[in-house]
């Protein structure tokens, strides 16, 4: 079914199944409620970029969730959507709210699934242990302590793949800390500060959904910081959520792989979330904005009731709220890198993150995001 912009809708697709200890193909049908989205002209990832080991967000597509996972291609098809034209109350508030036509997207590079997939064939002992765990979990299927051995097998599953005894191919090495040089180059500082971020080849399936189950590490900085933080995302492959879940769906566990986001991290003093259709109470021609203070680790979490307003792409206010923001997520500038959750001060904790303009325009550009992809 032919959707507006680049995308088309999808109705069937190949899945992988284990039956008898096999890895089979099956072509399933979709109910539509599942149908997903992909490019119009190529639902396959680009072939140049297969055998890549690191390749620059700019570099990809939403094609290319083979290469880089669910999240990293997407993120560099975002940089394709066009900015809005900003309505005159928006201009004239623009330097005072520092409201900008565009939809910046931070700069980065993905470590991708061929990178991970390196890793474990360098290390193949790492492999069969892997493996091995797997079989160990199976057995105990149906047991009373099965979700005990889960998160036992877990552990020890994501611990070995964090021991430096398994070796990261040199080339691999050396390709990760030539990104992370370029792209500190391009930012215009020697160690930027980044998000290393997951990004699993199964992470958006249609009749499955990871999120929130694999890793994120935030305000990440110097090359060993960024290489350790890598490692724990592939190791968070095997949280136990994530294991659990793929057993309970047929998904062969080590037919997935992980990629790795590098990115630019914001030190921003409010963030959260935009819906392009509000999810909630049935607004279906307005976007809906939730914002924090500090990092938007908080709104993610639910750490905070962040402020929230329904809101259409003519300004007109349909619901809002301003929350209750006890703590936020800021960058640690004492002993080294990462964040550190702070109290918000009483005077705030009970005020709008943002002003209405602010959460205005950010609703003007979920909305260009929302008919750039045909939703």
């Amino acid at each position: 079914t032919q959707q507006p912009g680049r995308y088309r809708s999808i109705s069937r697709e190949h899945r992988q199944v284990e039956e008898e200890g096999q890895l089979v193909e099956q072509e399933v049908e979709l109910p539509e409620l599942e149908w997903r989205f992909a490019l119009v002209d190529d639902y396959r990832p680009d072939p140049k970029l297969m055998d890549r080991l690191v390749v620059t967000l700019s570099q990809t597509d939403a094609r290319d969730g083979a290469i880089g996972g669910g999240k990293g291609p997407n993120l560099g098809e975002l940089q394709h959507v066009p900015g809005i034209e900003l309505p005159d109350e928006l201009k004239n508030a623009a330097e005072q709210e520092h409201i900008t036509p565009t939809i910046d997207i931070p700069d980065g590079f993905i470590v991708t699934a061929k990178a991970f997939r390196l890793f474990l064939e360098a290390n193949l002992e790492l492999q069969q242990f892997i493996q091995d765990q797997v079989e160990e979990l199976r057995r105990h299927k149906g047991r009373e302590d099965y979700k005990t051995a889960l998160k036992a097998i877990s552990d020890r599953i994501r611990a070995s793949i964090r021991d430096p005894k398994w070796v990261m191919p040199g080339e691999l090495r050396t390709q990760i800390e030539q990104a992370y040089v370029r792209l500190s180059a391009r930012v215009g500082t020697r160690d930027v500060a980044v998000a290393v971020r997951s990004s699993a080849t199964a992470e958006d399936m249609a009749a499955a959904s990871f999120a929130g189950l694999y890793d994120t590490h935030l305000n990440r900085q110097g090359m060993d910081d960024v290489l350790a933080h890598i490692r724990m995302d592939w190791s968070s492959l095997f949280n136990w959520e994530a294991v659990d879940y793929r057993e309970n769906h047929g998904i062969v566990q080590l037919s997935v792989a992980m990629a790795v986001i590098v990115q630019q991290m914001v030190e921003s003093q409010w963030a959260g979330v935009g819906f392009s259709v509000e999810p909630v109470g049935g607004y279906t021609e307005a976007s809906a904005v939730a914002i924090s203070f500090g990092l938007g680790e908080s709104v993610v979490r639910g750490d905070v009731t962040p402020s929230y307003w329904v809101i259409t792409p003519e300004n007109k206010l349909l619901a809002r709220k301003a929350g209750d923001k006890p703590t936020q997520i800021r960058f640690t500038h004492t002993g080294g890198a990462g964040t550190t959750k702070e109290p918000v001060p009483e005077d705030e904790r009970f005020r709008f993150a943002v002003s209405r303009l602010k959460a205005w325009e950010i609703g003007l550009k979920t909305q260009a995001v929302g008919e750039y992809y045909g939703r």
